[in-house]
């Protein structure tokens, strides 16, 4: 729950088989631009986490 004492929070953004990379990049920047509306003083920090970004272990 966010609460007006939140301090830091993880939001993850996951892309289902249809949308794209570019659809998935748009809407992460639409979610920051209404953080960034909602809490002007927001520090927002993103990485992006995919097959080329991740390794198995086996």
């Amino acid at each position: 729950m966010v609460t007006v004492d939140t301090r830091a929070m993880w939001l993850v953004l996951e892309a289902l088989g249809p949308m794209s990379a570019k659809q998935m990049t748009a809407t992460g920047e639409h979610l920051m631009g209404l953080i960034q509306a909602l809490c002007p003083g927001a520090r927002i920090e993103t990485a992006r986490i995919d097959e080329s970004t991740t390794s198995r272990v086996l």
